[in-house]
């Protein structure tokens, strides 16, 4: 049983509790139904940017046993934070929420590329640019638009930007 207890408290740990109020309550449903105490509970979510003392206390005081919420539900909340049997895990204090981890882009899309080195490919826009000529914008000042030359290899999201 204390193996158990101490599983629970490494899976507790392993939750951010800036979590949405309803999904915090189940994993201080999932707590209480794994053995831990309210003190594990508190100390938990005190971690929490939105840490309320008296609502962690109330909201505990109406956890019931058997009413839906296991501690499976904590050990599958842990996973989904990335958490697994086992591994050694450091309790934390959450203090914000992390953010998701970075994806690599994709091979299309080149991430070095600046917007001053993308200005900097443009040339100044004329009255004749067929933009220009298909909105009826000649005489308007033209001073600030710029066009990337015809062929210049830019896309966005596989377009071509020339």
């Amino acid at each position: 049983m204390l193996a158990d207890l101490d599983r629970a408290r490494d899976a507790l740990q392993a939750i951010p509790p800036d979590l949405p109020r309803d999904e915090w309550v189940r994993a201080g449903m999932a707590a209480h139904a794994a053995g831990l105490s309210f003190d594990e509970f508190d100390a938990w979510s005190s971690g929490g940017g939105n840490y309320d003392a008296r609502a962690a206390r109330d909201t505990w005081g109406s956890f019931h046993s058997g009413k839906g919420v296991g501690p499976g539900t904590l050990f599958k909340m842990a996973a989904d934070a990335g958490w697994s049997a086992g591994m050694a895990h450091k309790p934390a204090r959450h203090g914000k929420a992390s953010a998701p981890p970075q994806q690599p882009a994709p091979a299309w899309i080149r991430t070095e590329l600046t917007a001053a080195e993308v200005w900097g490919r443009c040339k100044p826009a004329t009255e004749e640019h067929p933009y220009i000529v298909r909105k009826s914008a000649a005489g308007i000042p033209l001073n600030m638009l710029r066009v990337l030359p015809a062929g210049d290899p830019l896309r966005i999201v596989g377009e071509s930007m020339a």
